[in-house]
Protein backbone atom coordinates (compact mmCIF):
# COMPACT_ATOMS: atom_id res chain seq x y z
CA UNK A 1 0.00 0.00 0.00
CA UNK A 2 1.06 3.52 -0.85
CA UNK A 3 2.19 5.83 1.91
CA UNK A 4 -1.32 7.83 2.48
CA UNK A 5 -0.54 10.02 5.72
CA UNK A 6 -3.38 11.73 7.59
CA UNK A 7 -2.03 13.87 9.52
CA UNK A 8 1.50 15.74 10.22
CA UNK A 9 2.16 13.42 12.59
CA UNK A 10 2.19 10.19 9.69
CA UNK A 11 3.93 12.80 7.92
CA UNK A 12 6.65 13.04 9.82
CA UNK A 13 6.86 9.39 10.70
CA UNK A 14 8.86 8.35 8.05
CA UNK A 15 11.74 10.78 7.85
CA UNK A 16 12.02 10.56 11.47
CA UNK A 17 12.98 6.81 10.88
CA UNK A 18 15.21 7.64 8.12
CA UNK A 19 16.94 9.61 10.36
CA UNK A 20 17.82 7.01 12.65
CA UNK A 21 19.85 5.06 10.00
CA UNK A 22 21.75 8.17 8.67
CA UNK A 23 22.98 8.95 12.24
CA UNK A 24 20.56 11.67 12.83
CA UNK A 25 18.53 12.49 16.30
CA UNK A 26 15.61 10.02 17.09
CA UNK A 27 12.15 10.93 18.18
CA UNK A 28 9.25 9.19 19.68
CA UNK A 29 5.86 10.97 19.01
CA UNK A 30 2.74 10.29 21.38
CA UNK A 31 0.05 13.07 21.14
CA UNK A 32 1.19 16.36 21.24
CA UNK A 33 4.44 15.23 23.31
CA UNK A 34 7.89 15.15 21.27
CA UNK A 35 10.98 13.51 23.16
CA UNK A 36 13.93 12.73 21.77
CA UNK A 37 15.74 9.37 22.34
CA UNK A 38 19.23 7.82 22.99
CA UNK A 39 21.19 7.04 19.58
CA UNK A 40 24.45 5.09 18.45
CA UNK A 41 23.90 5.79 14.92
CA UNK A 42 25.77 9.03 14.82
CA UNK A 43 29.15 7.93 15.31
CA UNK A 44 28.32 4.99 12.64
CA UNK A 45 27.63 7.56 9.86
CA UNK A 46 30.65 9.80 10.35
CA UNK A 47 32.30 6.46 10.47
CA UNK A 48 30.65 5.44 7.15
CA UNK A 49 31.63 9.00 5.63
CA UNK A 50 34.92 8.77 6.71
CA UNK A 51 35.76 5.42 5.14
CA UNK A 52 34.15 7.36 2.34
CA UNK A 53 36.46 9.77 2.39
CA UNK A 54 39.48 7.48 3.20
CA UNK A 55 38.84 4.83 0.39
CA UNK A 56 38.60 8.49 -2.42
CA UNK A 57 42.01 10.02 -0.87
CA UNK A 58 43.84 6.41 -1.37
CA UNK A 59 43.01 4.57 -3.93
CA UNK A 60 42.21 8.25 -5.69
CA UNK A 61 45.05 10.19 -6.94
CA UNK A 62 44.42 13.66 -8.75
CA UNK A 63 45.67 13.79 -12.22
CA UNK A 64 47.38 17.19 -13.67
CA UNK A 65 44.39 17.64 -15.15
CA UNK A 66 41.18 19.76 -15.90
CA UNK A 67 39.00 16.22 -15.46
CA UNK A 68 40.79 15.51 -12.39
CA UNK A 69 40.40 18.61 -10.41
CA UNK A 70 36.65 19.32 -10.91
CA UNK A 71 35.86 15.77 -9.84
CA UNK A 72 37.82 16.13 -6.76
CA UNK A 73 36.27 19.44 -6.32
CA UNK A 74 32.77 18.01 -6.63
CA UNK A 75 33.28 15.33 -4.18
CA UNK A 76 35.03 17.58 -1.46
CA UNK A 77 31.43 19.82 -1.91
CA UNK A 78 29.27 16.69 -1.63
CA UNK A 79 30.72 15.44 0.91
CA UNK A 80 31.58 18.64 2.81
CA UNK A 81 27.82 19.02 3.03
CA UNK A 82 27.08 15.42 3.89
CA UNK A 83 29.09 16.04 7.04
CA UNK A 84 27.63 19.81 7.38
CA UNK A 85 23.55 18.22 7.59
CA UNK A 86 24.36 15.22 9.78
CA UNK A 87 26.04 17.68 12.45
CA UNK A 88 23.84 20.45 12.13
CA UNK A 89 21.15 18.04 12.88
CA UNK A 90 22.81 17.06 15.80
CA UNK A 91 23.34 20.29 17.34
CA UNK A 92 19.44 21.52 16.40
CA UNK A 93 18.71 17.69 17.86
CA UNK A 94 16.67 19.98 20.88
CA UNK A 95 14.76 22.37 18.99
CA UNK A 96 13.06 19.84 16.46
CA UNK A 97 11.38 18.13 19.17
CA UNK A 98 9.57 21.64 20.02
CA UNK A 99 9.00 22.31 16.64
CA UNK A 100 6.89 19.17 15.87
CA UNK A 101 5.07 19.58 19.37
CA UNK A 102 4.24 23.65 18.00
CA UNK A 103 3.35 21.75 14.17
CA UNK A 104 1.20 19.43 16.16
CA UNK A 105 -0.45 21.52 18.11
CA UNK A 106 -1.26 24.67 15.67
CA UNK A 107 -2.27 21.81 13.36
CA UNK A 108 -5.16 20.45 16.16
CA UNK A 109 -5.81 24.24 16.44
CA UNK A 110 -6.66 24.99 13.08
CA UNK A 111 -8.75 21.81 12.47
CA UNK A 112 -10.65 22.55 15.52
CA UNK A 113 -11.27 25.84 13.90
CA UNK A 114 -12.37 25.21 10.68
CA UNK A 115 -14.01 22.17 11.71
CA UNK A 116 -12.05 20.48 8.93
CA UNK A 117 -9.42 17.63 8.74
CA UNK A 118 -6.48 18.20 6.87
CA UNK A 119 -5.51 15.67 4.16
CA UNK A 120 -1.99 15.00 3.57
CA UNK A 121 -2.59 11.77 1.10
CA UNK A 122 -2.08 13.88 -2.27
CA UNK A 123 0.99 15.29 -0.74
CA UNK A 124 2.30 12.14 0.55
CA UNK A 125 2.12 10.22 -2.36
CA UNK A 126 3.99 13.51 -4.30
CA UNK A 127 7.13 12.72 -1.65
CA UNK A 128 6.98 9.42 -2.72
CA UNK A 129 6.91 9.84 -6.11
CA UNK A 130 9.96 12.56 -5.38
CA UNK A 131 11.81 10.48 -3.40
CA UNK A 132 11.40 6.80 -6.18
CA UNK A 133 12.25 8.85 -9.16
CA UNK A 134 15.48 10.95 -7.39
CA UNK A 135 16.71 7.41 -6.73
CA UNK A 136 16.05 5.93 -9.96
CA UNK A 137 17.60 9.06 -11.17
CA UNK A 138 21.19 8.44 -9.37
CA UNK A 139 20.89 4.89 -10.15
CA UNK A 140 20.52 5.61 -13.66
CA UNK A 141 23.20 8.23 -14.03
CA UNK A 142 25.64 5.67 -11.80
CA UNK A 143 25.48 2.65 -14.46
CA UNK A 144 25.76 5.06 -17.68
CA UNK A 145 28.88 6.69 -15.85
CA UNK A 146 30.20 3.32 -15.14
CA UNK A 147 29.31 1.57 -18.26
CA UNK A 148 30.41 4.31 -20.98
CA UNK A 149 32.70 6.88 -18.76
CA UNK A 150 35.20 4.58 -16.81
CA UNK A 151 38.41 4.32 -17.90
CA UNK A 152 40.40 2.25 -15.25
CA UNK A 153 39.96 0.73 -11.89
CA UNK A 154 40.55 4.22 -9.81
CA UNK A 155 37.01 5.61 -11.76
CA UNK A 156 35.18 2.96 -10.48
CA UNK A 157 36.45 3.97 -7.17
CA UNK A 158 35.58 7.24 -7.64
CA UNK A 159 31.77 6.72 -9.13
CA UNK A 160 31.63 4.31 -5.85
CA UNK A 161 32.24 7.05 -3.08
CA UNK A 162 30.53 10.15 -5.33
CA UNK A 163 27.34 8.14 -5.44
CA UNK A 164 27.20 6.57 -2.15
CA UNK A 165 27.58 10.25 -0.76
CA UNK A 166 24.41 11.15 -2.39
CA UNK A 167 22.20 8.96 -0.11
CA UNK A 168 22.98 11.72 2.71
CA UNK A 169 22.44 14.52 0.12
CA UNK A 170 19.42 13.39 -1.35
CA UNK A 171 17.86 12.73 2.65
CA UNK A 172 18.88 16.29 3.21
CA UNK A 173 16.52 17.56 0.68
CA UNK A 174 13.85 15.61 1.63
CA UNK A 175 14.38 16.03 5.12
CA UNK A 176 13.72 19.91 4.75
CA UNK A 177 11.08 19.64 2.43
CA UNK A 178 9.49 17.22 5.03
CA UNK A 179 9.59 20.13 7.88
CA UNK A 180 8.45 23.17 5.74
CA UNK A 181 6.00 21.45 3.79
CA UNK A 182 3.00 20.90 6.89
CA UNK A 183 3.87 24.29 7.54
CA UNK A 184 2.62 25.74 4.15
CA UNK A 185 -0.38 23.37 3.97
CA UNK A 186 -1.29 24.68 7.31
CA UNK A 187 -1.19 28.21 5.78
CA UNK A 188 -3.35 27.34 3.11
CA UNK A 189 -6.04 25.52 5.17
CA UNK A 190 -6.65 28.53 7.47
CA UNK A 191 -6.46 31.08 4.82
CA UNK A 192 -8.67 29.71 2.76
CA UNK A 193 -11.50 29.89 5.53
CA UNK A 194 -10.42 32.83 7.13
CA UNK A 195 -13.29 35.13 6.34
CA UNK A 196 -15.66 32.27 8.21
CA UNK A 197 -13.57 32.11 11.21
CA UNK A 198 -14.03 34.22 14.73
CA UNK A 199 -11.94 37.41 14.06
CA UNK A 200 -10.35 37.19 17.97
CA UNK A 201 -9.53 33.56 17.44
CA UNK A 202 -8.45 33.86 13.30
CA UNK A 203 -5.50 36.59 15.36
CA UNK A 204 -4.62 33.78 17.31
CA UNK A 205 -4.05 30.95 14.90
CA UNK A 206 -2.27 33.62 12.80
CA UNK A 207 0.39 34.34 15.50
CA UNK A 208 0.92 29.97 16.17
CA UNK A 209 1.21 30.19 12.53
CA UNK A 210 3.79 32.80 12.18
CA UNK A 211 5.95 31.26 15.18
CA UNK A 212 6.07 28.09 13.54
CA UNK A 213 7.49 29.42 10.71
CA UNK A 214 10.03 31.24 11.87
CA UNK A 215 10.89 28.27 13.75
CA UNK A 216 11.20 25.93 10.95
CA UNK A 217 13.64 28.36 9.75
CA UNK A 218 15.46 29.01 12.39
CA UNK A 219 16.30 25.03 12.53
CA UNK A 220 17.80 24.90 8.67
CA UNK A 221 19.32 28.23 8.84
CA UNK A 222 23.01 27.68 8.95
CA UNK A 223 22.30 24.29 6.91
CA UNK A 224 20.52 26.52 3.91
CA UNK A 225 23.54 28.70 4.19
CA UNK A 226 25.87 25.92 3.49
CA UNK A 227 23.58 23.90 1.19
CA UNK A 228 23.73 27.53 -1.13
CA UNK A 229 27.47 27.64 -1.29
CA UNK A 230 27.96 24.14 -1.89
CA UNK A 231 25.28 23.37 -4.60
CA UNK A 232 26.25 27.03 -6.16
CA UNK A 233 29.88 25.88 -6.90
CA UNK A 234 28.79 22.38 -7.53
CA UNK A 235 27.01 23.25 -10.29
CA UNK A 236 28.68 25.37 -11.42
CA UNK A 237 31.49 23.43 -11.68
CA UNK A 238 29.53 20.78 -12.90
CA UNK A 239 28.28 22.91 -15.70
CA UNK A 240 31.82 24.46 -16.53
CA UNK A 241 33.08 20.84 -17.17
CA UNK A 242 30.26 19.74 -19.38
CA UNK A 243 30.34 22.69 -21.68
CA UNK A 244 34.47 22.54 -21.83
CA UNK A 245 34.03 19.05 -22.46
CA UNK A 246 31.55 20.06 -25.62
CA UNK A 247 33.88 22.82 -26.45
CA UNK A 248 37.11 20.43 -27.07
CA UNK A 249 37.56 18.14 -29.81
CA UNK A 250 37.05 14.71 -28.79
CA UNK A 251 37.84 11.72 -29.60
CA UNK A 252 34.11 10.19 -29.73
CA UNK A 253 30.97 11.68 -30.04
CA UNK A 254 29.32 9.00 -27.84
CA UNK A 255 31.64 10.35 -25.14
CA UNK A 256 30.88 13.81 -25.58
CA UNK A 257 26.64 13.63 -25.52
CA UNK A 258 26.72 11.00 -22.90
CA UNK A 259 29.53 13.43 -20.74
CA UNK A 260 26.58 16.11 -21.90
CA UNK A 261 23.84 14.49 -20.87
CA UNK A 262 25.29 13.35 -17.30
CA UNK A 263 25.97 17.00 -16.61
CA UNK A 264 22.25 18.39 -17.12
CA UNK A 265 21.01 15.62 -15.53
CA UNK A 266 23.04 16.11 -12.55
CA UNK A 267 21.96 20.35 -12.65
CA UNK A 268 18.66 19.52 -12.19
CA UNK A 269 19.37 16.99 -9.97
CA UNK A 270 20.61 19.69 -7.95
CA UNK A 271 19.08 23.17 -8.23
CA UNK A 272 15.55 21.03 -8.14
CA UNK A 273 15.59 20.91 -4.56
CA UNK A 274 17.30 24.82 -4.10
CA UNK A 275 14.17 26.30 -6.58
CA UNK A 276 11.33 24.03 -4.99
CA UNK A 277 12.58 25.00 -1.35
CA UNK A 278 12.71 28.60 -1.95
CA UNK A 279 9.31 28.87 -3.59
CA UNK A 280 7.61 26.98 -0.92
CA UNK A 281 8.69 29.35 1.73
CA UNK A 282 8.15 32.03 -1.08
CA UNK A 283 4.35 31.04 -1.21
CA UNK A 284 4.47 30.62 3.10
CA UNK A 285 5.68 34.37 2.98
CA UNK A 286 2.69 35.47 0.26
CA UNK A 287 0.14 33.58 2.32
CA UNK A 288 1.11 35.26 5.30
CA UNK A 289 1.01 38.62 3.97
CA UNK A 290 -2.14 38.12 2.49
CA UNK A 291 -3.43 36.65 5.70
CA UNK A 292 -2.16 39.84 7.32
CA UNK A 293 -4.02 41.95 5.63
CA UNK A 294 -7.25 40.08 5.32
CA UNK A 295 -7.61 40.12 9.08
CA UNK A 296 -6.63 43.90 9.40
CA UNK A 297 -9.23 44.53 6.67
CA UNK A 298 -11.88 42.37 8.67
CA UNK A 299 -11.03 44.94 11.96
CA UNK A 300 -11.35 47.80 9.80
CA UNK A 301 -14.56 46.58 8.60
CA UNK A 302 -15.87 45.36 11.72
CA UNK A 303 -18.69 47.63 14.07
CA UNK A 304 -17.42 46.97 17.55
CA UNK A 305 -13.53 47.79 16.98
CA UNK A 306 -11.20 45.68 19.56
CA UNK A 307 -8.64 48.34 19.43
CA UNK A 308 -6.19 46.27 21.59
CA UNK A 309 -6.22 43.14 19.54
CA UNK A 310 -5.81 45.36 16.13
CA UNK A 311 -2.60 47.07 17.87
CA UNK A 312 -1.23 43.66 19.08
CA UNK A 313 -1.62 42.41 15.57
CA UNK A 314 -0.01 45.36 14.04
CA UNK A 315 2.65 45.89 16.63
CA UNK A 316 3.97 42.51 16.40
CA UNK A 317 4.00 42.72 13.10
CA UNK A 318 6.57 45.73 12.86
CA UNK A 319 8.36 44.42 15.66
CA UNK A 320 8.50 40.84 14.90
CA UNK A 321 7.73 40.49 11.32
CA UNK A 322 8.16 36.94 9.33
CA UNK A 323 11.11 37.15 7.19
CA UNK A 324 13.27 34.24 5.68
CA UNK A 325 16.83 35.97 5.34
CA UNK A 326 19.91 33.53 5.70
CA UNK A 327 22.17 35.38 8.12
CA UNK A 328 20.68 38.45 7.28
CA UNK A 329 21.69 39.35 3.49
CA UNK A 330 20.15 36.29 1.27
CA UNK A 331 16.40 35.94 1.34
CA UNK A 332 14.97 32.20 1.23
CA UNK A 333 12.05 33.11 -1.07
CA UNK A 334 11.21 33.35 -5.24
CA UNK A 335 14.04 35.60 -5.49
CA UNK A 336 17.05 33.32 -4.53
CA UNK A 337 16.23 30.90 -7.54
CA UNK A 338 16.10 33.22 -9.57
CA UNK A 339 19.48 34.61 -8.17
CA UNK A 340 21.03 30.99 -8.04
CA UNK A 341 19.92 30.33 -11.87
CA UNK A 342 21.36 34.11 -12.57
CA UNK A 343 24.83 33.65 -10.84
CA UNK A 344 25.49 30.03 -12.37
CA UNK A 345 25.14 31.26 -15.53
CA UNK A 346 27.46 34.58 -15.10
CA UNK A 347 30.42 32.04 -13.16
CA UNK A 348 30.17 29.81 -15.76
CA UNK A 349 30.83 32.08 -18.29
CA UNK A 350 33.27 33.82 -16.54
CA UNK A 351 35.38 30.51 -16.73
CA UNK A 352 34.64 29.60 -20.06
CA UNK A 353 35.86 32.94 -21.13
CA UNK A 354 39.04 32.98 -18.40
CA UNK A 355 39.92 29.45 -19.57
CA UNK A 356 39.91 30.47 -23.22
CA UNK A 357 42.31 33.26 -22.52
CA UNK A 358 44.75 30.99 -20.20
CA UNK A 359 44.62 28.49 -23.16
CA UNK A 360 45.69 31.66 -25.81
CA UNK A 361 48.73 32.59 -23.31
CA UNK A 362 49.92 29.41 -22.87
CA UNK A 363 49.76 28.76 -26.62
CA UNK A 364 52.34 31.98 -27.25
Amino acid sequence: MLWQPKNVIEFATPIIKLWKYLGLPIYEVTGLRVTRQKSYFFPFAFLFLGVNISVYAVYYGVENSLRSWLSVCEFVAIQTQNVSFVLLAYWKRNQIPKFLAKCLATERRVSALSCTNFDFVGTGRQFLLLLIVKLLLVIFIFVIDCIFMARDFKDYIFRYCFYTGFVFYGASDFTILVLITPVEKLYGHFLNNLENHNLEESVRVFFMLQDLAQSTFNIIEEFMLAKILIDFFYASTDVFYGTASALEVQTSLLATVLSSFIVVLWLLFVVHSIVTISFVFGKVKEQHQVMNEIICERFRSKAAKNYRCEAKLLLRGKVNPLKFTICGFLPLDYCLAYTMTAGIVTYVIYLVQFSQVSHCVTCK
